[in-house]
């Protein structure tokens, strides 16, 4: 950390290359001439804070959802100094005590830090709007920085069709089995006798019984 003389004065020190070191108590002191010699003095404390350079992530949802799901998502803000502080919304309504929700902070490496806020809940007819359902995290670091992502999601009540869905898309409506066809009685074939066969068939005969008649005698 340095002293930049040129741009100080009476009422003010302006320090260059501050990093998270800086950060402390620093203490102005006016003293008079003599004889006097007095002194006043005042301190005040000093934060050096780090931005993040994204916004909050959302992660583990899905692409849909119907009433009756769980819905279990994670936000994680971008490394910071001090950490951010993260909020939920669902359709622009703050989440309540209500919810499942959990804290928790991570402190890396470099001394900074990112905190990550999960969200479960089971879906309901009031977390939709238009069929859509949108979750949207903010992270924010005193009044100095906010910034926010969102994520929607399609789903609704599941309704059952009694349509079935083909392979290559199509709709088609469930087969039904054909009703059983009658069996039909075979026709009896009626014997029909032409009278004039029946008149030669009867002189035949008669004829054969005189030759044999004959014969005989």
């Amino acid at each position: 950390m340095l002293t930049e003389l040129s741009k100080s004065g009476q009422r003010s020190v302006y320090l260059r290359s501050v990093d998270l070191n800086s950060t402390g108590t620093y203490r102005c002191e006016v003293s008079a001439e003599a004889p006097s010699f007095q002194s006043v003095e005042a301190e005040r404390d000093m934060k050096v804070m780090v931005l993040p350079t994204e916004g909050p992530k959302i992660m583990g949802g899905q692409t849909q959802y119907n009433v009756g799901d769980m819905v279990a998502v994670n936000c994680t803000s971008a490394k910071s100094k001090p950490a951010a502080t993260l909020r939920w919304f669902i359709n622009d309504n703050a989440v309540g005590p209500e919810y499942e929700t959990e804290y928790s902070t991570t402190l890396h490496e470099d001394g900074l830090e990112s905190s990550s806020l999960s969200l479960r809940f089971v879906a309901k007819d009031k977390h939709f709007v238009n069929q859509n359902m949108r979750l949207r995290c903010t992270a924010s670091i005193s009044r100095i920085y906010t910034m926010s992502n969102e994520e929607m999601f399609v789903g609704g009540r599941q309704q059952s069709s009694p349509l079935q869905i083909t392979e290559n898309g199509s709709k088609e409506k469930p087969l039904k089995s054909p009703p059983n066809p009658k069996r039909k009685q075979p026709k009896q074939l009626q014997s029909s006798s032409d009278g004039s066969v029946f008149s030669f068939c009867h002189w035949l005969l008669v004829l054969s019984v005189l030759m044999l008649h004959l014969r005989i005698t």
